[in-house]
């Protein structure tokens, strides 16, 4: 779930232009991960919870430029 999250937020950093976003920008972003995410494991006990700081995690990973190392 972790890495399905990692990869929605970074094809929406890519469309959205993060970090940087205006409050329109940054809906749009937050909704291209989540409900995809909440589609694939809407059962997962506790996603709403950990959502968030995933979110925010991957972002940052993202604005960092690291790199996904399932792809090598």
């Amino acid at each position: 779930m972790l890495e399905t999250g990692r990869s929605f937020t970074r094809k929406a950093s890519q469309k959205y232009n993060t970090p940087i976003l205006s409050q329109h920008k940054m809906g749009n972003y937050f909704d291209a991960v989540y409900y995809p995410i909440r589609e694939k494991y809407g059962n997962c006990h506790g996603l709403n919870e950990m959502y968030i700081i995933n979110l925010i995690r991957n972002n940052t990973g993202e604005s960092l430029g690291y790199e996904d190392k399932l792809n090598e």
